[in-house]
C-alpha cells in the first residue's frame, strides 16, 4: 500500500511539471506580438582590436535584437563566435534588411570591453549600465528568451537565440529570406 502512494504521490510530482516543450510554446505565444521599446539614449559601438566606432542607427525592415545580462556577461554565456558565424549568415540573406543590435548589461564596463576587443566583435553592441533596456521590457527569466526576431514596427515575430539554436537561426533565417525587399 505505502509503494502505491509513493506511486501516485511520483506521479503527480511528474504531470505537474510543464514540459520543455509546452513552457517554449507558452513563452513564444506570450510574447509573439508584443512591442520591443528601445532606450532613447542607446549608443551602440563596435569594439575591433584597435578602435572603437559609434554607430547611428536605421530602421530596418527587421532587427535581431538581444539582450545579456550580468550573470551571461560574466560566464561564457556570450558566445560571441557563435554569434559572429550566425551574423555573417545573415548577411547575404538580410541584404542590408536587417540590423542586430546587442544589449549587454555587464557588471564591469573595462572588463567587457576587453572581451569584446579581445574577439574583435565588429557589430553593434550598447553597453546598457542602468539596465533601462530590460526595465523598459521585463523579459523573461529564462535566458533562451532574450533574443527576438522583431519587425519594422517593433514588434516580435520570433524568439530563440539563433546563435544557440539551429532550428531558431533556421526560423530566422527562413522569415527574412520569405520577405520581399521594398523596391527603391
Amino acid at each position: 500500500m505505502r509503494s502505491l502512494l509513493y506511486f501516485i504521490f511520483a506521479l503527480l510530482l511528474l504531470s505537474c511539471k510543464e514540459s520543455d516543450k509546452h513552457r517554449i510554446a507558452r513563452l513564444t505565444e506570450a510574447w509573439t506580438g508584443k512591442t520591443v521599446y528601445y532606450p532613447a539614449d542607446s549608443v551602440f559601438e563596435s569594439f575591433d582590436a584597435d578602435s572603437v566606432r559609434k554607430y547611428s542607427l536605421k530602421r530596418t525592415e527587421y532587427t535581431v535584437v538581444t539582450y545579456i545580462d550580468s550573470l551571461q556577461c560574466a560566464s561564457d554565456r556570450l558566445r560571441l563566435e557563435e554569434w559572429e558565424s550566425f551574423l555573417q549568415a545573415l548577411r547575404p540573406v538580410a541584404k542590408g534588411r536587417v540590423t542586430c543590435l546587442f544589449y549587454l548589461h555587464p557588471e564591469n564596463r573595462e572588463q567587457m570591453i576587453a572581451k569584446l576587443r579581445q574577439s574583435a566583435f565588429n557589430f553593434p553592441v550598447c553597453i546598457d549600465e542602468d539596465n533601462v533596456f530590460y526595465k523598459l521590457n521585463r523579459f523573461p527569466a529564462d535566458t533562451l528568451f532574450r533574443t527576438f526576431l522583431v519587425n519594422s514596427e517593433n514588434k516580435i515575430v520570433d524568439i530563440g537565440n539563433p546563435a544557440e539554436d539551429p532550428k531558431v537561426r533556421e526560423r530566422y533565417l527562413q522569415r527574412i529570406m520569405d520577405t520581399k525587399p521594398d523596391p527603391d
